[in-house]
């Protein structure tokens, strides 16, 4: 995945999938795609290999701008767990109905886009020997 024509390739799927990040320069998305493509395995997630690279891109965004909004100190880990408007108060924590033994995921369970990568990597993951296209 770390060739430049693949790299190419996840910048227009990002700007579909994530279009929070509009004003996010071409280069910033192209850095972090660089960076998150080394954790993707394109002959595991197949046809979906730029999807899942343009979600991880957008949740890394995702949680970058969370802890640059959050106060000194205070940057929530977990999913938002409860809002309120009057003096802008957000709590993060784990929702028990995304508890499960694989601790390892997370840290993709904070945002919408982890989540869609990891129904992505998930629906490969479990294919087993089959060939995927």
């Amino acid at each position: 995945m770390a060739d430049a024509t693949a790299i190419d390739a996840v910048l227009p799927v990002f700007r579909i999938v994530a279009p929070e990040f509009a004003s996010t320069s071409d280069a910033d998305v192209e850095d972090v795609v660089t960076i998150v493509a080394g954790s993707i395995t394109p002959g595991v997630f197949g046809a979906r290999t730029t999807e899942a690279v343009a979600r991880l891109t957008a949740h890394e965004f995702t949680m970058q701008a969370r802890d640059g909004s959050a106060s000194a100190g205070s940057s929530g880990v977990g999913g938002v767990t409860s809002l309120r408007t009057g003096d802008l108060a957000v709590s993060y924590g784990f929702s028990s109905a995304f508890a499960s033994s694989s601790h390892e995921d997370d840290y993709y369970r904070q945002s919408r886009h982890g989540l869609a990568y990891l129904q992505i990597r998930d629906s490969r993951y479990q294919t087993g020997a089959r060939i995927l296209t």
